[in-house]
């Protein structure tokens, strides 16, 4: 619900409705697109304008501090997770290998045993993440001090993401390895080149339950 993504006045009529909520919001165009109005939809300022929002996911209230539950020994190979108290610092490729893994992989780190992940929820996560073998981020929401939520299984994420997280339970920690196919593929981002192999920590804290 943050006002640079999302129209204010549908902010303004929906924060505080409870999940399962349908909502109708009746605006002029102009209280919605502002001054200029909406002239790629055909539509006068003067306009009214009908939205219908069924609220389908919350964000998480119950949102723990750091992974919870046990602990899983990653197999030979896979990179190791550098940690600062309970915030991910950095990945150790040392022993990994310099070719990147051909296929998406999901290594438990911690075994959670809070509510499953579930798609079309809300979902609270730290992560880390990193292009295969490099000793930078290209993002990182510890490096920001909070965890953030997300629509999953949603298409708002990479697909890995729409992928693994579904059926995680609240508290754990997985390292996700996604190859090109399941990143941005041959499309460059900021801070990743294209045809990247990626690698994350995710910390599973919150789950719309």
């Amino acid at each position: 619900m943050n006002e640079k993504e999302f129209f204010k006045v549908i902010i303004d009529g929906l924060v505080g409705k409870p999940q399962g909520s349908r909502v109708a919001i009746a605006a002029t165009v102009k209280d919605v697109w502002g001054s200029a109005g909406a002239p790629q939809l055909k539509l006068k300022t003067t306009d009214t304008v009908l939205f219908v929002l069924d609220v389908l996911s919350v964000e998480p209230t119950d949102v723990l501090d750091a992974p919870q539950g046990k602990d899983v020994a990653a197999p030979a190979g896979a990179p190791t997770v550098q940690e600062s108290g309970n915030k991910v610092t950095g990945l150790d490729f040392s022993k990994a290998p310099k070719k990147a893994p051909a296929k998406l992989q999901v290594i438990p780190l911690v075994e959670g045993d809070g509510p499953k992940a579930e798609s079309g929820r809300l979902v609270t996560f730290n992560y880390y993440g990193a292009v295969w073998g490099s000793k930078k981020p290209f993002d990182s929401s510890f490096s920001r001090g909070a965890p953030v939520p997300f629509g999953v299984g949603v298409k708002g994420l990479i697909p890995a993401w729409d992928k693994v997280i579904p059926g995680l339970k609240q508290g754990s920690r997985v390292l996700i390895i996604a190859p090109p196919a399941d990143g941005y593929g041959s499309r460059a981002q900021s801070g990743i080149p294209a045809n990247s192999t990626l690698t994350f920590v995710v910390d599973v804290l919150g789950v719309d339950s």
